[in-house]
């Protein structure tokens, strides 16, 4: 069976502590759908996204807040339930996602 190489850095005195989240099942198909289509987690197995699955956790942004900015440290991954998004690139404006 083929697998992926990985480096991980954690400090030795911390230890990962999976926590999961409660979620309505159309809600747990929604992120999986959105993930395992997503190239970043191509090399995932099914396993590995249902484990991804379990810990996403609920975040809202309020009308006109900046939700990422092009060039910040990538520390989160969205996923968009409901609502409007406007993307910006610089001061000109991309797309709307819905």
């Amino acid at each position: 069976e083929e697998g992926r190489l990985a480096i991980v850095s954690r400090n030795s005195e911390t230890e990962y502590v999976k926590v999961v989240v409660p979620k309505s099942e159309s809600v747990r198909i929604l992120i999986h759908d959105a993930i395992a289509a997503n190239i970043l987690f191509k090399a995932c197995s099914g396993e590995e996204i249902t484990e991804l699955v379990e810990v996403f956790a609920p975040s809202e942004a309020s009308a006109g807040s900046t939700i990422i900015r092009q060039g910040d440290k990538g520390e989160a991954f969205y996923v968009m339930e409901r609502g409007t998004i406007d993307v910006y690139e610089g001061d000109t404006h991309r797309a709307t996602l819905h």
